[in-house]
């Protein structure tokens, strides 16, 4: 996983069952020349037997974690 919601860090492995989705989100606080840029991610993962339906993310995900840091 590119990401761990753990405080420590330390990887959280999510298994999927064949027709569940998952969302990662974090985001970043970048510093370039004296000037802060902000950086969001999210990663949608589904896991499915045949090409997925477009409306396949458009419901909440079985699966979420997030590391959300507060940037001020």
């Amino acid at each position: 996983m590119p990401y761990s919601s753990n405080p420590l860090g330390q990887s959280k492995i999510t298994e999927l069952q064949p027709g569940e989705t998952a969302k990662y989100e974090w985001n970043e606080r970048i510093v370039l020349e004296h000037t802060w840029r902000y950086k969001h991610t999210i990663l949608n993962v589904a896991l499915t037997s045949r090409p997925p339906d477009t409306r396949l993310f458009y419901k909440q995900p079985d699966h979420h974690e997030s590391k959300l840091v507060q940037m001020y």
